[in-house]
């Protein structure tokens, strides 16, 4: 078989899978809601610009720095919780995939490795709790604000675990929305109070924020990848 011939065919097997369809999904997601910015730029340019600084915050430092961000750039609030509930979908819906597919050595991309590695060195941690109490452990996990806690480690968890992709997905997006609703109100309380104060204190708050996740995303990095493991057994939700 040629070259083009094999790497189209391997194409077809991996947008075959319940994770692959999900990874396409994921895609057109993110390009959407990107389009959709692009054309807020030419009613309101300067919320367009708020929202790419929003987005740029979120997928870099975490949920509470990107919409932090937003709070601090006056994006009104429905925008802000709305805008950060597509973010952590789209991100989701392709971190998740293109683990499970590097996990069955479907598709190999050695830049993402070393991550992918640390992402399941954290799930593997909480495993054992998670699949102590099921699906409400996993939403509790994908909710609470704490140390490598939240939707993507999240959903590789339920993998671990042997939940079916629709399952996984609709708990883990289910705990990440009820996330964003609670802490998005507390931000925003926090941000007003902060700006009666002074102008400068949301910003400030939001350097403090930064600083936090930049610590935490330190000390990921220099965990020690897990050993490697046997995947799960292919569930039914895999073989659709």
């Amino acid at each position: 078989m040629a070259p083009d011939e094999h790497k189209a065919s391997a194409l077809r097997r991996v947008a075959a899978t319940a994770e692959g369809k999900i990874l396409i999904a994921g895609i057109l997601l993110a390009v959407l809601y990107l389009a959709a910015i692009v054309l807020v730029r030419y009613e309101s340019p300067a919320i367009s610009h708020k929202l790419l600084r929003m987005t740029g915050a979120h997928v870099l430092a975490g949920r509470a720095v990107g919409m932090s961000t937003g709070y601090a750039e006056h994006v009104p609030t429905w925008l802000v919780i709305v805008g950060n509930m597509i973010i952590e979908t789209f991100m989701v819906m392709l971190c998740y995939p293109l683990f499970v597919l590097s996990y069955r050595k479907l598709i190999i991309i050695k830049p993402l490795k070393e991550q992918m590695e640390r992402a399941h060195q954290a799930a593997a941690a909480a495993q054992p709790k998670i699949m102590k109490y099921g699906v409400p452990a996993l939403i509790l996990f994908v909710w609470f604000p704490m140390w490598m806690t939240g939707p993507v480690v999240g959903a590789i968890i339920g993998f671990l675990i042997g939940l079916r992709p629709l399952v996984n997905l609709a708990a883990v997006l289910g705990g990440t929305y009820l996330a964003i609703l609670c802490w998005g109100m507390l931000l925003k309380n926090v941000h007003d109070q902060l700006d009666t104060v002074s102008p400068y204190l949301p910003v400030i708050f939001v350097g403090i924020v930064l600083l936090i996740a930049v610590s935490i995303h330190i000390r990921y990095a220099v965990m020690k990848p897990p050993p490697p493991t046997e995947p799960p057994p292919t569930s039914a939700g895999d073989k659709q």
